[in-house]
């Protein structure tokens, strides 16, 4: 479509450079002798001229073609792995989407295009100025060199300050999303004087760029239009003489002044299209690179069984995180999650309990060793299939804006009511759910920030519940519940006997009903074994338990 469009702008330019060449049949015409037949041919023509300039089209292609690109790469970047989020800055990331692919847009169709197009309608017109006089043309080409070394002067000092007012702009922003979403600590403290400050100075330091970046333009287009008035002072000057001489006729001159201008006005164009098709040249390779990657985990699994035990082997793992290579978080970890079972993980934080579900879910690859799902690799496994097979509930859940519905049924396309309230049940969310207003259909707002903390810790139990999966992993979600929430949700929890459950809790209630106690230390098993095991042992769960899971009881033995 892009290529027909600019074919289509091809002739419509072809047309338009006969506009001034008639113009000046025109003015023969009516200076000499009148012959009506010869001024109405001279009328249609420019009419048919005019009428083959209407273009518009081409807005609609690079529209059209921005947006794919646009899709292309936030479907390119949600398949890259978690570590690659980690490692590029989120900003960098929505750069790319919104700025760079408007360039690479740009690029490809609206530059391309106005290049090719102006490019004949320059050869067309430089072939008719010879024509009409090759002595007023070389003249006139002579404008070339100056302004392609004006263009190339003002096109390095643009592009630098531009470069630096979009830093400067970012700074400022920044400075303004941190006191608004810290409004509370600015509150506290009562820094409202000095965050405003703050965002005066970055603001002001963004004018000073921008009238710098201004004061070159204005140079710029000065030092244009004064090259261009003095090429016209010429133009008109020998013009005059080759008339006297019988070399041109008025209405020559008068095409010749048009092509001119036009002229003037596409070696401008030229020169302004080339060096921005050199700024854009980057930003269409860093969108290119985007999405020509290949995620470090992959996707590509094929297995879907009809039947899932949900038994877990973590084999001899070492893994460290792409963010932080050198600081190995799991050495050697082995471990059984056996279905129908209830496996607790406990130690101190930062030891490698929450990598280990990470690695489950597949946000990461192990350097070393294998995790195996019912004696399977987890890569094996369709990507859908496993993400649906296992789910997980954090101790800070995520919800989208959208109804309470919507956020139960996250991805399941064919999810029922029947099936969100029953889940919503066992996560003793369904009564607070329907005392609201609107029910199910309540829009929880951004973040979930309509709900409480344990009325949005509930609604992600439910989302994780209604998937039926065969791996359940509860992060830390008992922080937040109270103790009939509690209860409740560890008897649904109970009505699955088949279910594998993986819990990352401090709470002691939780811990003791575990059919297996992982302790977690230097990224590897400590010890395992079931509460009272563990309690005789008098080892690192011990001392674990007198030290963190104490809540305000004398310890129990």
């Amino acid at each position: 479509m892009s290529l027909f469009i600019g074919t289509c702008c091809v002739c419509l330019f072809s047309g338009e450079m006969f506009i001034p060449y008639y113009t000046g049949r025109v003015i023969d015409i009516l200076g000499s002798q009148y012959q009506p037949n010869e001024f109405m041919s001279a009328l249609l023509f420019m009419e048919i001229s005019l009428t083959f300039s209407l273009g518009g089209l081409l807005l609609c292609a690079i529209s059209a073609y921005t947006c794919r690109i646009k899709v292309k790469l936030f479907g390119a970047l949600t398949k890259q792995e978690i570590g690659f989020f980690e490692t590029i800055k989120t900003g960098e990331i929505t750069s790319r989407l919104s700025r760079d692919t408007n360039l690479m847009g740009r690029t490809v169709c609206l530059n391309v295009n106005v290049l090719l197009r102006t490019f004949i309608k320059t050869l067309g017109m430089i072939s008719l100025m010879m024509n009409l006089s090759w002595k007023l043309t070389f003249l006139v080409l002579m404008e070339t060199p100056i302004t392609g070394l004006i263009q190339n002067i003002y096109d390095t000092h643009y592009q630098r300050l531009s470069l630096a007012m979009q830093d400067s702009m970012a700074l400022a922003n920044e400075a303004a999303n941190e006191a608004v979403s810290g409004i509370r600590v600015v509150r506290s403290f009562n820094t409202e004087k000095q965050e405003s400050r703050r965002y005066d100075d970055r603001l002001m330091d963004t004018h000073i760029l921008k009238t710098r970046r201004d004061t070159v333009r204005a140079v710029y287009l000065l030092g244009r239009r004064l090259t261009g008035l003095a090429m016209q002072v010429f133009m008109l000057y020998y013009g005059r003489l080759f008339i006297r001489s019988g070399q041109m006729t008025t209405g020559n001159l008068v095409s010749f002044i048009l092509y001119q201008s036009n002229l003037g006005q596409s070696i401008r164009t030229l020169t302004y299209i080339f060096g921005d098709m050199l700024n854009s040249v980057g930003a269409a390779g860093k969108v290119f690179e985007y999405l020509d990657r290949k995620p470090n985990v992959s996707t590509e699994g094929k297995l879907q069984p009809d039947q899932l035990t949900g038994h877990i082997s973590f084999r001899h793992l070492n893994f460290a995180y792409p963010a932080c290579p050198n600081k190995t978080v799991l050495q050697d970890f082995s471990l059984e999650l056996k279905s129908g079972q209830m496996t607790a993980l406990v130690g101190p934080s930062g030891e490698g309990k929450s990598t280990c579900v990470s690695l489950l879910q597949r946000f990461y690859e192990p350097q070393d060793g294998e995790i195996l799902m019912d004696s399977e690799p987890l890569k094996s496994y369709d990507h859908r299939f496993l993400h649906k097979k296992i789910a997980v509930v954090n101790q800070e859940p995520v919800l989208f804006s959208g109804s309470i519905r919507d956020n139960i049924a996250y991805g399941l396309a064919d999810c029922s009511l029947d099936e969100i309230q029953e889940a919503a049940r066992k996560a003793n969310a369904h009564d607070f759910i329907e005392q609201l207003e609107k029910g199910y259909d309540t829009e929880v707002g951004e973040g979930g920030g309509q709900l409480s903390k344990s009325e949005r810790q509930r609604i992600a139990i439910a989302r994780a519940l209604v998937r039926q999966p065969q791996v359940l992993i509860l992060d830390e979600i008992t922080s937040s519940l109270d103790t009939e929430s509690e209860n409740k949700v560890q008897q649904a929890l109970a009505s699955c006997p088949n279910q594998t459950l993986l819990v990352i809790a401090h709470r002691l209630k939780t811990i003791e009903k575990a059919d297996q106690i992982v302790v977690v230390s230097g990224g590897r098993v400590q010890e395992r074994g079931t509460h009272q095991e563990l309690m005789d042992r008098k080892g690192s769960y011990y001392k674990l338990r007198e030290k963190l899971f104490t809540e305000g009881n004398s310890p129990q033995r």
